[in-house]
């Protein structure tokens, strides 16, 4: 398959994946300004530490078994497909229903040491019920995937976020349930997307295909990468927890909701994410699949580093339109959140080579170090600075991570990557999200008036700095096809 064929294959997932995430994140958008109306920075901080921390305890549950399924999964075995697939399900699901069963015994001392609080009791039980309820429709959206159904996976993504949010709202505005209706709805949501789960995999699971030889090699692949995943929790998700050991829910709130907007480059991002592993996957052994990844690294800077760039111009006008008075002083938290997407996604461009060489070790290693740098930053810099020093901390944190990966892959696995002109268009990136910062502090540009100035230049760096020898090749190659 010629690199332009793959680009259109690869495109046209992203865009399936990218549709749903657009519709997925303009609804969150769509629903900050309802809920900054009911729900003060001090709610919004619970709820950030509810997440943060059930995810926290996802890590342990999971074992790094979505990414051993994946790996396994394409095993040129006879049933390989079946025997993982029944394998994962069967240990996952045994694992969170004793992981739900210890919580709901000890949900009391346990929701009082999180929220240092007895008034949420009710929704450490919801969140704890949904870690069993996910089990299934997370092994569907892996499954779907894996076969390269995105309209399905999308399809099933969508729906189950679009009943979510409007039981949410009936709970949350008209019935007044505050914290507790979110993560009621989420309860809900969870149970109906386990039984449409279980149909769909129906003909799927049985418990025949369960093999323990097979399980013994999926945890061995797995476990090491468990350090890993808890590294990456610290680096990402860490932050809200040191802001309220300093500052309390209020200022962990305000750090949530800028870190809501910014998540808006998960339109972009997120799609790559889905549709690039299966895809760079299924190509890995034609003869200039080297040559596409490279070209993928430089594109996914560029257009990435133009969406952050424009974040970061419009930060303030965007708190203005979609939150109230309480949250606009996180204009400079939101414009810096959006450079650690871009991080996000190259880190799976990163760990590629890893992936392929199927050594995970080195992936918990270079996660771990960029996790107790993280951690040091956020000891150092919350205090004086709160949540920007938060998101100054997450963002070195990653981007450690992202040298570290991208050095240790290539030992294990050399890829083609071209470093440099891929360190000038991030670094520019963040020179240009800073200066963006400065200048509306200082009122020196309205932001409309910034938001094209920075572009332009942003976009004329691009041009120099891209390989333009590939895009002149797929040009020449398209229109020879054509003629």
């Amino acid at each position: 398959m010629s690199t332009l064929a793959r680009i259109k294959q690869l495109t046209g997932d992203s865009l399936i994946y990218g549709v749903g995430n657009i519709l997925i994140k303009f609804i969150s958008v769509f629903l900050i300004p309802i809920y900054t109306r009911f729900f003060q920075p001090a709610d919004y901080g619970i709820i950030s530490i509810a997440n943060n921390a059930f995810a926290l305890l996802s890590v342990f549950l999971v074992m790094g078994m979505d990414n051993a399924m994946a790996i396994f999964f394409y095993d040129e075995q006879l049933d390989s497909k079946h025997r993982t697939l029944n394998t994962r399900t069967l240990f996952s699901l045994s694992v969170a229903v004793f992981a739900c069963l210890c919580l709901l015994v000890f949900y009391r001392p346990l929701a009082y040491w999180l929220f240092n609080n007895q008034t949420y009791n009710a929704v450490f039980i919801y969140a704890a019920l949904n870690v069993m309820f996910m089990v299934f429709p997370n092994i569907l959206m892996g499954w779907l995937r894996l076969h390269k159904r995105a309209l399905h996976t999308m399809f099933f993504i969508v729906v189950g976020t679009l009943f979510n949010v409007a039981l949410s709202l009936i709970l949350v505005v008209y019935y007044k349930r505050g914290i507790q209706g979110l993560f009621l709805a989420q309860l809900v949501s969870s149970i109906l997307q386990t039984i449409y789960a279980a149909y769909v995999l129906r003909k799927e699971i049985n418990i025949v295909w369960f093999e323990k030889s097979l399980l013994k090699k999926m945890l061995k692949f797995s476990l090491p990468s468990v350090p890993a995943a808890l590294a990456i929790w610290v680096v990402t998700s860490s932050a809200a927890f040191a802001i309220n050991y300093f500052y309390g829910t209020a200022q962990v709130g305000l750090f949530q909701v800028a870190s809501s907007i910014a998540s808006a480059m998960l339109l972009l991002v997120g799609a790559f994410q889905m549709a690039w592993g299966p895809f760079a996957f299924s190509i890995k052994n034609e003869s200039n699949a080297f040559e596409f990844y490279n070209l993928i690294f430089l594109l996914y800077l560029c257009i990435c580093g133009a969406l952050a760039i424009s974040i970061a111009c419009m930060s303030q006008w965007l708190l203005k339109v979609f939150t109230t008075e309480a949250y606009e002083s996180a204009y400079a938290v939101l414009s810096l959140l959006s450079l650690g997407y871009i991080l996000n996604g190259t880190v799976y461009i990163a760990a590629l080579g890893l992936n392929f060489a199927k050594k995970n070790t080195p992936f918990a290693v270079c996660n771990i170090a960029a996790a107790l740098f993280t951690l040091g930053c956020l000891a150092l810099l919350v205090k004086p600075y709160i949540a920007l020093g938060a998101a100054i901390s997450i963002i070195a944190g990653q981007l450690l991570l992202n040298v570290f990966l991208f050095y240790v892959a290539h030992q294990k696995y050399p890829m083609p990557y071209q470093y440099t002109r891929g360190g000038i268009l991030f670094g520019a990136t963040v020179i240009m999200v800073v200066g963006a910062i400065y200048i509306l502090k200082n009122n020196y540009l309205p932001w409309y008036l910034l938001l094209f100035v920075s572009n332009a230049l942003f976009l004329f760096l691009c041009f120099f700095v891209f390989e333009r020898s590939l895009v002149l090749k797929l040009l020449r190659s398209k229109f020879s096809k054509e003629k």
